[in-house]
């Protein structure tokens, strides 16, 4: 065994579980919004698709992440500083951006639908996907210097993990803005503005989207929630100068919750998502039917 602590090697196996669970719930959504065909040219469905795929990587990305550092924990592989890692890390930070570039999209489009009801052009699914497309490469693009600068993403020997170090101030700075800060703040903007119409103007459905948006808000601050311990931990390390030498194992961790709750929350807080698992088939009951039919049909002849 390599010089990871017990406690560090546990945290690293939760994290493994966790991820693993959220990808699963993730591909399990994935694989009903295909089979339940009558979704497959709703709008709505289109854009919660989007999120659960996008979802389905970044939960993918963080499992991939912790096997990783399961094999070097236990000297079955060794990891440095190779293109191969960067490429690892850049994938989780896409993944992320978008993740929550998704749910910025499902809160847009409940805001193009109170202000821009009668404009029937963008209430299409060639409309809706080209702004898909549009969030993938803004994703792809914002997130390019993880990439790019050798120093944003490197293998931390200490921990066995290939990530954004805590010691590279412009880095930690930068992955706050492209992948979560700009997403958050367009989501409250979204919020507050339906807010506003709500309250200010007679739109026809304002409240009703207000509640949608108002779930996406919830969701997006979920992973929020679950930054706080890393935040404390790099705040701690910007005070003093002392990294926790299980800093990373946390951080992961934490993510690696945050999804799964995301993932969750997304069930029981879009109404079509929770119809979709939820839904319960109507048992017909033959005799009931004959019943009815019979009533009905002496009712016709009455008339």
């Amino acid at each position: 065994m390599s010089s990871a602590s017990t406690s560090a090697i546990i945290l690293n196996l939760l994290g493994f579980i966790i991820s693993l669970l959220s990808t699963l719930v993730a591909i399990s959504l994935c694989v009903l919004i295909i089979l339940h065909r009558r979704d497959r040219q709703n709008l709505d469905s289109l854009l919660c698709s989007n999120t659960i795929f996008s979802s389905f990587l970044f939960s993918l990305s963080f499992f991939l992440l912790t096997i990783e550092t399961i094999k070097a924990d236990f000297d079955l592989s060794y990891g440095n500083d190779s293109i191969k890692c960067r490429l690892r890390g850049y994938f989780l930070c896409v993944s992320a951006s978008s993740n929550y570039n998704g749910y910025c999209l499902q809160a847009a489009s409940r805001l193009i639908r109170v202000v821009y009801s009668q404009q029937a052009r963008i209430h299409t699914i060639k409309f809706y996907a080209l702004t898909i497309i549009f969030s993938w490469v803004f994703a792809v693009l914002l997130t390019l210097p993880y990439i790019i600068v050798p120093s944003f993403i490197s293998f931390i020997p200490s921990e066995n993990y290939c990530l954004i170090p805590h010691t590279d101030l412009t880095a930690m700075i930068y992955s706050i803005v492209p992948v979560y800060g700009i997403q958050l703040v367009f989501v409250i903007f979204t919020y507050l503005r339906l807010v506003f119409l709500l309250h200010f103007t007679l739109v026809q459905n304002a409240q009703r989207e207000l509640t949608a948006v108002k779930q996406i808000l919830y969701i997006v601050l979920t992973m929020g929630g679950m930054c706080i311990p890393h935040a404390v931990l790099w705040i701690i390390y910007l005070c003093t100068n002392y990294l926790s030498p299980i800093t990373y194992r946390i951080q992961v961790l934490s993510y690696s919750i945050g999804t799964l709750l995301m993932n969750i929350e997304m069930i029981f807080m879009n109404p079509r998502m929770r119809a979709l698992v939820f839904r319960r088939k109507q048992r017909i009951n033959p005799q009931r039917s004959l019943v009815a039919a019979y009533v009905l049909g002496r009712a016709n002849i009455k008339t």
